[in-house]
């Protein structure tokens, strides 16, 4: 049974009439159909389809709602890790620019500019990757989540506790220490020096919190997705 099946049997489990439960699934998956035939992935789809119909049984009453199940969880978890990483490199990547300008009053000049405008180039392009390769946006709705996934997503928090702690812990001494090479070397290789270790104490900061809130998200009985 198809999981867009799993998920009407749900909304209209305690009441509702058959009729409507058969138009809703058939407009489900035609609206998934065109979704996937536009080229968008099938995770994100199934998400924009869930959420739009998400109140389609309320007319029935209460009713118990299938909602996100584990496999779909998990490919949401990737694309967010798959985010993080790219947001984390972003801006990483944009504070590593300014490292290079101390240099632009030094003899490598011309060296330091190129190497703020490239870094500044790739930057905005790792920033931009995660957003482009989405393909279509879609505006957030509250889905439901099958409590099966809510207790993964606790049992992956947990579990992610000890890694949060110290990725959280090495960029904020990371960005402590920084200040360090600038006094002790001088404004311009003390600076650059300590542009780097900000740099690279912010890309564990964003990383780690980043994949935190994705556990976090699916705890919930319902969470905005897009």
């Amino acid at each position: 049974m198809d999981k867009l099946q799993i998920y009407v049997d749900g909304l209209f489990a305690h009441g509702g009439d058959l009729t409507q439960k058969k138009a809703v699934l058939a407009a489900m998956r035609a609206d998934y159909d065109d979704a996937i035939a536009t080229g968008e992935p099938e995770t994100d789809a199934l998400i924009a389809v869930m959420s739009a119909y998400a109140d389609a049984a309320s007319a029935a009453g209460p009713h118990r709602s299938i909602g996100i199940d584990a496999a779909t969880a998990n490919s949401f978890w990737r694309r967010a890790e798959f985010t993080a990483r790219m947001t984390a490199l972003g801006v990483a990547m944009l504070i590593a620019g300014l490292a290079a300008l101390p240099l632009t009053g030094s003899r490598a000049g011309d060296y330091g500019v190129a190497a703020f405008f490239v870094a500044l180039a790739l930057g905005v392009v790792l920033l931009l990757i995660p957003r482009l390769l989405r393909r279509h946006s879609h505006k957030a709705r509250r889905v439901p989540i099958a409590p099966a996934t809510q207790a993964l997503a606790q049992r992956k928090l947990a579990a992610y506790r000890q890694p949060y702690v110290i990725g959280l812990c090495t960029g904020i001494g990371l960005c402590i220490v920084s200040v360090a090479p600038a006094i002790a070397l001088g404004p311009t290789l003390g600076a650059s020096l300590m542009f780097l270790l900000i740099a690279i104490g912010c890309f564990f900061i964003i990383y780690v919190a980043m994949i935190q809130a994705s556990y976090k998200k699916l705890q919930r009985p319902k969470a905005k997705l897009k």
